[in-house]
């Protein structure tokens, strides 16, 4: 039997090993569950300063930025994911980060860099964000005139 822990648990933990980017990783979930995305983005990035090699680390915090708003930043962070995906060699994300850069984007009303970013998305991919559903599909009709 599993017992999932709760802030409180992570919050002591941290406390023994403040250098144990799990911990924050862990805690940035619980509180992104609970929309508390800006504490959910600050244990993400203490995650990132500990090891800033892994690119989900990037891409989480860019879909809550996006979700409060702040897309430049998230923008720059799922730039950085998409680089060390490139370092490593390894593409779980790059699908993701370019149908988050666009949404990004156009809330910016940075059209022109929307529209690439959207088209370099290879799958159907859908996400609701701040109450409104967004598709690869909807978004490119944007660009195509139809509503």
């Amino acid at each position: 039997m599993t017992t999932e822990l709760n802030l409180s648990d992570y919050d002591a933990k941290i406390i023994i090993s403040p250098n144990d980017y799990k911990l924050y990783k862990k805690r940035a979930y619980l509180y992104a569950k609970d929309k508390n995305y800006i504490a959910a983005i600050d244990d993400m990035q203490m995650a990132c300063s500990i090891k800033p090699s892994e690119p989900a680390f990037y891409f989480s915090i860019a879909r809550w930025q996006i979700t409060v708003g702040k897309f430049k930043l998230a923008i720059d962070n799922l730039d950085e994911a998409r680089l060390l995906e490139k370092k490593l060699e390894v593409f779980y994300y790059s699908d993701s980060c370019y149908f988050l850069s666009s949404i990004a984007y156009l809330n910016l009303f940075e059209n022109e860099n929307a529209y690439h970013a959207i088209l370099r998305v290879e799958s159907d991919a859908r996400i609701h964000i701040r109450g409104k559903l967004y598709t690869k599909i909807n978004i490119l009709k944007l660009f195509s005139g139809e509503s």
